[in-house]
């Protein structure tokens, strides 16, 4: 909280989106790939009803790719 966007940034006084869900899970000892682009590529694909806090979503789709990640904090936020 307080710290802007800026593309490209990973923290912990800037960030963007990807960059924040790595820094984030990096403080809980899980390494994640770097942007949202490789995002896409790992972990488990799970539906929209069994999204759990922590989760993350893979949105803005364009050309077939995301552009955006966001962390889900409960099963419907």
């Amino acid at each position: 909280q307080g710290a802007p966007y800026v593309w490209g940034a990973t923290g912990p006084s800037a960030f963007d989106c990807s960059g924040l869900v790595q820094w984030s899970y990096r403080q809980a000892g899980i390494e994640l790939p770097r942007t949202t682009y490789d995002l896409v590529n790992s972990g488990a694909r799970v539906s929209r009803d069994d999204i759990r806090a922590g989760d993350l979503i893979l949105c803005n789709w364009q050309r077939g790719r995301p552009e955006h990640v966001v962390m889900a904090v409960s099963p419907d936020m």
